[in-house]
């Protein structure tokens, strides 16, 4: 399980900017709880793996498979410009963003969000991806709406 700070859920926002570290986030923090209440059953749980930023990191790079799978919130780049943050990112060899092969940008999964209902008149649109991948490629791709 990765998770990967938002814009919304930066934890203090102080005349719309975000004011402590980039991972300090509800987003990542939620995910860290639930890795915690798992470890209270190493038995059932400890295959599972959790994977957040590094200290004041906004992305999570996993191998999953033989594929380098890298983990962003959208609101990096400007809609419809992923590929060109991404490949902005490609540069950074200190970044693992660079040995990429598939950028997940899943849909939030939450269907009620007072700030886009204020901003557009209409609920979210909940969704989750699913993916399989080997060797570096994904053929097989689903959106679960």
């Amino acid at each position: 399980m990765a998770a990967v700070p938002g814009n919304h859920g930066e934890a203090v926002r102080i005349n719309g900017k975000d004011v402590t570290r980039y991972d300090d986030s509800h987003d990542t923090e939620s995910l860290i709880s639930v890795r915690d209440a798992l470890a209270l059953d190493p038995e059932r749980f400890g295959h599972v793996e959790f994977f957040v930023p590094d200290t004041d990191e906004l992305t999570v790079v996993v191998d999953r498979s033989g594929t380098t799978v890298a983990h962003a919130h959208g609101h990096q780049w400007r809609p419809g410009r992923h590929f060109e943050w991404w490949k902005g990112q490609a540069f950074n060899k200190a970044s693992a963003m660079h040995q990429a092969d598939l950028l997940l940008q899943p849909p939030a999964m939450e269907s009620e969000s007072t700030w886009w209902r204020h901003a557009k008149g209409t609920t979210g649109a909940p969704g989750l991806m699913i993916a399989v991948t080997k060797d570096g490629h994904t053929p097989v791709k689903e959106m679960v709406r």
